[in-house]
Order: C-alpha cells, then sequence, then structure tokens
C-alpha cells in the first residue's frame, strides 16, 4: 500500500516526487516528535522540533500554524506573528492541516486565548491570526465568537477558498449555521474548483446534508484529485453505506483505515477520525450479514470514541433496541460462545433500560471471557443504575486495574462513589475520566457537582461552565449550576440557569427545590410553593419525613 501512494504522490509532485515525498514524511516525522514534547511540557523542545519541519518542508501550514501557537505560549509575539503572515503565501491547494482545524487547545491551555487576542490587537487584519483565535474559541465551543472572527478573516481576503473553507467548517460544527456552512464550502469549491481535499470537505458537508448523490460527485472528484486523503476514503464509505452500497464502503472504509497516515501527509488522522471510520465499517459489515467482523470493529471504534455502541437511537426508541437485540440473539443461536455478542447485547438491553435482563447478559460475557474488562465495566454501570454501589464500585475497580484508559469507567465509578457520599474520591475519578477524555462534558458537570459538596464553589462553576461549553443544552448541569450560583450568592444567574434546565427537562425535581429557594428570595411565596409542591410531587422521598 505504501508502494501504491508513493507513486501516486510521485506523480502529483513531478519529477523529484520520491525526494520531495521523503521530505514530506520527515517533516510530519518532526511535527509528530514536537507533540510529543508538548505533552510531556517540554515547549521550547517542541518548538526546535516544528522549526525542524517548517525548515524541512517550508510549505507546510500546519507546521506553520502550530509553531505560531507555540510561539504564543512561549511569549513570542512577533515569532508568532511572523508565522501567521507567512500563510498566506503558502499552496494551500495539497493537503494543508488546518483543513482539519488541528492547533493547539485552548481547553488544553487556556492563556492561548489572551495570548490570541493579542495577536489579533497588534494586527487586527491579520487573517490567520483570526483564524487561530476561532480555533481557540472553537475548542471552547463558543461558535458564535469563533464565526465572528473567521467572517472578519473572509472578509480582509475574500478571494481566498481556504478561509471560505474554514468558515463553512466551523458552521457545519455548530448545527445552527449547518446550511450556511454549505453555501460557504460551495463557495469555496466555485474559487478552487480543483483542490481535492475542497470537494472532499463539500462532499462530507451533503452527506450530512442528505444528499447523498451529490456528496458521492464530489467525493468522487476530491479523491480523483487527491487520492491520498484518507478522511475523504472515509467520508465516502459513510455515503455509500447511506446508499446501501455495503461492499463499496467497506473498501473505501478500508482504505482510510489501512494507510499509515504519516505517509498520505494526513498527520491529524488520528484514532478519534478513525473510530469513525471503524463504526461506519461495522455498520457496512452488517449490512452484509457479517456480525462477527461488525463485532470486532465495532470494538475498534468504541476504544477510541467510547459513544459508538451497537446500537443507536437518536430518540431513545424502544425498537431500535429491540432490533439490535434481535440481531444479536439470531447471531448467538449460532455462535453461543462469542462473550463479545454477549456483551453488547448486554450494554444494548441496558441503554433500553431493561436492567434485569442486561445483567444476565452481561454475566454470561464475563463468564465467557475473564480478562476483558469492558463488559465487567458495563456490568458495574447496570449495578450502578441499579443502586447497587458497592458492588458497582468492585466491577469499575477490577475493569480498571485491567484498563487504567478508558475513560468511561472511571466516569462510572465516580458516579457510585458520589452516590455513596465519598465525594472526594469522587472528584478524583471524574478528574480522571476528564484526562482521559477532555471532552467528557458529563464527567465534567459529575465533577463541578462533586466539587460543590466539597464547598469548592468556585472550582464547581469552572467545570460546570466548561461541560455547558461542550454541551449547551445540558439539563442537569444547568440545574447543578444553577445551585452553585445561588450558593455563590449569583441568584439572577442562577434563576436564568434553573428556568432553562426546566424548560429542557421539567423532570429536575432538585433543579425546583432551587428555584424556590431563589423565588423565596425575592418573597414570591406563592411560586416558592407552586416549585416544592412539584418537587414533592416528582420526588417525595426528599421529603420523607417532613410533615406538610
Amino acid at each position: 500500500m505504501r508502494g501504491e501512494l508513493g507513486v501516486v504522490l510521485e506523480q502529483r509532485n513531478g519529477p523529484d516526487g520520491g525526494r520531495r515525498r521523503r521530505g514530506k514524511v520527515a517533516a510530519m516525522a518532526a511535527m509528530s516528535a514536537g507533540r510529543r514534547r508538548v505533552d510531556a511540557g517540554d515547549i521550547p523542545g517542541a518548538l526546535r522540533l516544528f522549526g525542524k519541519a517548517v525548515a524541512i518542508d517550508p510549505n507546510c501550514a500546519q507546521a506553520y500554524l502550530y509553531r505560531a501557537g507555540l510561539r504564543l505560549l512561549h511569549g513570542d509575539l512577533d515569532g508568532a506573528l511572523d508565522d501567521f503572515r507567512a500563510i498566506p503565501f503558502l499552496d494551500h491547494s495539497f493537503l494543508p492541516a488546518y483543513r482539519d482545524l488541528t492547533t493547539l487547545s485552548a481547553e488544553e491551555f487556556p492563556q492561548l486565548i489572551s495570548a490570541a487576542e493579542s495577536a489579533v490587537k497588534q494586527d487586527p487584519d491579520c487573517a490567520w491570526a483570526l483564524v487561530f483565535r476561532a480555533f481557540c474559541f472553537r475548542s471552547l465551543m463558543k461558535y458564535e465568537d469563533a464565526i465572528k472572527d473567521l467572517n472578519h478573516a473572509v472578509a480582509v481576503a475574500p478571494r481566498s477558498p481556504a478561509l471560505w473553507a474554514i468558515r463553512s467548517r466551523v458552521k457545519l460544527t455548530n448545527r445552527q449555521a449547518f446550511y450556511n456552512g454549505v453555501r460557504d464550502m460551495e463557495k469555496a469549491v466555485a474559487l478552487a474548483p480543483d483542490w481535492g481535499w475542497l470537494q472532499c470537505w463539500l462532499g462530507e458537508a451533503l452527506r450530512h446534508q442528505g444528499q447523498h448523490r451529490r456528496a458521492l460527485a464530489a467525493l468522487d472528484r476530491g479523491l480523483e484529485l487527491e487520492p491520498g486523503y484518507l478522511r475523504g476514503w472515509a467520508w465516502r464509505g459513510g455515503v455509500k453505506n447511506a446508499l446501501r452500497d455495503y461492499r463499496g464502503a467497506i473498501a473505501d472504509l478500508g482504505r482510510s483505515l489501512d494507510w499509515d497516515p504519516i505517509y498520505s501527509y494526513d498527520f491529524e488522522y488520528t484514532y478519534d477520525q478513525k473510530s469513525w471510520a471503524y463504526n461506519q465499517r461495522q455498520i457496512a459489515r452488517r449490512g452484509l450479514g457479517d456480525v462477527r467482523g461488525a463485532l470486532r470493529d465495532l470494538n475498534r471504534a468504541h476504544r477510541y470514541g467510547p459513544r459508538y455502541a451497537w446500537t443507536f437511537s437518536r430518540d431513545g426508541r424502544p425498537d431500535e433496541y429491540a432490533s439490535g437485540v434481535a440481531e444479536l440473539d439470531s447471531y448467538l443461536r449460532k455462535s453461543p460462545k462469542d462473550a463479545w455478542a454477549w456483551a453488547w447485547r448486554g450494554w444494548t438491553l441496558h441503554q433500553a433500560q431493561r436492567d434485569d435482563e442486561s445483567i444476565v447478559s452481561l454475566n454470561r460475557a464475563v463468564d465467557l471471557n475473564r480478562s476483558a474488562s469492558w463488559p465487567r465495566a458495563w456490568r458495574g454501570k447496570v449495578l450502578l443504575a441499579q443502586g447497587k454501589f458497592a458492588a458497582s464500585v468492585s466491577d469499575l475497580s477490577w475493569a480498571l486495574r485491567v484498563d487504567p484508559d478508558y475513560a468511561p469507567a472511571w466516569g462510572w465509578r465516580a458516579q457510585a462513589r458520589r452516590r455513596m457520599g465519598d465525594l472526594r474520591r469522587a472528584a478524583a475519578d471524574f478528574g480522571r475520566a476528564i484526562r482521559e477524555d477532555h471532552r467528557a462534558a458529563w464527567a465534567l458537570a459529575g465533577r463541578g457537582e462533586a466539587r460543590r459538596g466539597l464547598g469548592d464553589l468556585d472550582g464547581s462553576l469552572a467545570d460546570l461552565d466548561r461541560a455547558l461549553g461542550i454541551l449547551p443544552d445540558y439539563a442537569e448541569a444547568l440545574g447543578w449550576r444553577a445551585e452553585t450560583r445561588r450558593l455563590r450568592g449569583d441568584a439572577a444567574g442562577a434563576l436564568v440557569d434553573a428556568q432553562r434546565a426546566l424548560k429542557l427537562r421539567p423532570g429536575l425535581s432538585l433543579v425546583y427545590v432551587t428555584r424556590a429557594l431563589l423565588r423565596g428570595q425575592v418573597r414570591d411565596f406563592q411560586g416558592q410553593v407552586r416549585d416544592m409542591r412539584t418537587a414533592r410531587r416528582l420526588s417525595p422521598e426528599l421529603f420523607a419525613g417532613g410533615g406538610s
């Protein structure tokens, strides 16, 4: 496969393609080593390695963007601006990494926002400094601020296809601006119809829009122009799934998964991206009746994207869960000793809130494969749902000894410990879940709730703010933030959060209690009584022994 890609790159790059390909691989290797230095906290060492990448490949937009961010962290504002100002003059037609919105993350480095603001203040019309700040806002889910910066960048350079494409990508992530984002991508393609990555991005936008035939045509064109774009192959596999061309989907998804990203210059085709492709391939395998192969691909998908499961139901529809269980039951009649089939059956039953049946299936999975951590972790989660907290902690602790990188298990054990009143260890477990998956809003919210119980109101508010930045409509987190704000004396902010939480989910009894206390502060006693009566009706156990 590498030999085939070498031919493609040589054809693309001209007579000296082989030498240039080796140069690109060396640049990617330097950046990869630089990323490891960032993870180790060695910013000066990382700067040297990204500088080496620029020297090897002076046309690599990714190296300039990442080095600019490192320079901002290092206090070298002039150097960062030099990098931002160089980017417009690079060749943006072939796999520049900014397409994937890859820079340092403001979640990991909060000081990036103020540093990026300094760069924009010094040069307000530097388009790529604006892009960088927009990336920082986007990583914090502040889409309106990000789009405002990208609007400015596009106004500065309205003939730049790359800037139109980047603004489109951010709009497409923010579902409220989705259709406007598709129009931006169409504008980018009109400006540069021969850029393969733009055609692929347009295809992905159209796939989300449900225009699968148009998406397929755009992806065909993009991959003809740029056959080394791994995400393009994955996206086309997803389109073929939607069109029920399962064999074609498997071929495309296999191509995206088998190549080494460093040879495709798609440096950021990471595990998170691959998890989506593995999940799409398991869907295709199921379409062809290959349940065994689908189970193996689903395990790979779940390893790096724990949101992937055998059954996904946007609305929690019982018939969708029942269909998933029936599919596994049919397979288990022929393969009764497949532990993973029993495990996924158990997890699907739990998603359907059929926990007694789930436990039976997960017990079978654990008996068949005593060394596997996930079935034991999933059983711990079901025990948590059943209120068996000590047994839950036992299963989850065993699973974490075997697989300490499995983020959900840390969060589930934290929830069990919180329910047992062990708030300090719960907060620590939530913290480990966040380190393993820094975008886990539920773990951030859980730690915020635990911190409030420990009296750390500032830490609680910071965690809840982050959780709601990731999931703005997270009703429970809004309710917890309402109570934290009430305790901090911010009655107005607390009331806004409580109202919104109850609008999203009217059954949150404790939020009625919070709102009742807030209404009492402003002497709205009738409203206070109504809220307390509603809370009592929803959760009478909260008022046991409390009289009338």
